[in-house]
């Protein structure tokens, strides 16, 4: 049963979306909007955020306490131990380091694994496929400098959707792919098919967003592509994907489409865990810190990464 305090963090986040129904921003107001919204967020205790590059990709390390530091140059090699790579959501659209390090931050300080975030280029200026060439180019860079083994990837919403369509395309160019995969409600379905994405009431998500973000990524690309809609690749597109972890809420828009990926994936016979959190919305791990579902939704995610493949 959700907590009474995610009860009320829904009732206001329904308030603001009704008394600014008529308001529309540009997508420079809505991506200020959403970096000022993270910024607000607590960061992580003892925790080093430092700016760096893989292949001319922005990233940022996110370095909780006990984690080995780093040092950048052409030459050092990333210490052996695991780590997440990070590709944020916001429809493609917005969503920034700025938007979403705080999350990020808390996520690596549970799990005690330092985080790797890719800043890829964002539609409407840089559509479908600069975003996961971006996202390829940064992970191709990173398995260059550490085992595959130890790589994590973990998005949420849009950037959850780039992180499937992105081991996809590792498995097609027979490429390494990383140990295991966590996924915040990833946006998978671009066509927006699902039986749930016009018909739940979700306070984060408008139908009106989505479609717009929709068609300014995929642009004179089908939807249903499975580089940009991944629940539409064939299931022998899934065979190979590491062990997944998917985590949605019931009151979620996307529930529909997470419930057709984790299907896909089980007839491919991967490893997976559909975690369905009851009266939770969108994304709620970006206020997870100030939820009691909080510690649950982070120990779950540190025992499915402690949990050896069988």
């Amino acid at each position: 049963m959700a907590s009474f305090k995610s009860y009320l963090v829904r009732f206001y986040l329904h308030y603001t979306k009704f008394k600014n129904r008529n308001r529309k921003s540009s997508i420079q107001v809505q991506r200020k909007v959403l970096d000022a919204i993270g910024r607000k967020n607590p960061i992580a205790p003892n925790t080093q955020i430092i700016p760096a590059s893989a292949s001319g990709i922005p990233i940022t390390w996110i370095l909780p306490q006990h984690t080995h530091a780093l040092t950048f140059d052409a030459t050092t090699e990333i210490r052996n131990e695991k780590m997440f790579f990070y590709v944020h959501g916001g429809g493609f659209r917005i969503g920034s380091v700025q938007s979403h390090k705080a999350m990020v931050s808390q996520l690596s300080y549970h799990c005690g694994i330092k985080s790797m975030m890719v800043t890829y280029r964002l539609a409407p200026e840089s559509p479908f496929p600069y975003g996961l060439d971006d996202v390829m180019s940064a992970y191709c860079w990173l398995i260059e400098h550490t085992n595959p083994q130890n790589i994590i990837l973990a998005g949420d919403s849009a950037g959850g959707g780039l992180l499937v369509s992105l081991v996809i395309k590792l498995l097609e160019d027979k490429l390494p792919t990383p140990y295991k995969v966590v996924l915040f409600a990833p946006w998978v379905d671009l066509a927006m098919e699902s039986d749930t994405i016009r018909t739940f009431f979700d306070p984060l998500l408008r139908v009106s967003d989505l479609v717009q973000a929709s068609q300014e990524y995929a642009t004179k690309y089908d939807k249903k592509n499975p580089f940009i809609s991944p629940i539409y690749a064939d299931v022998s597109q899934f065979v190979g994907f590491p062990p997944t972890l998917i985590q949605v809420g019931t009151l979620d828009r996307l529930l529909g489409e997470n419930k057709i990926l984790h299907e896909k994936l089980l007839s491919a016979n991967v490893k997976t865990t559909l975690s369905i959190w009851q009266n939770m919305i969108h994304v709620w791990q970006f206020i997870a810190h100030d939820l009691p579902e909080g510690k649950r939704t982070w120990q779950e995610i540190k025992d499915f990464l402690q949990k050896e493949i069988q």
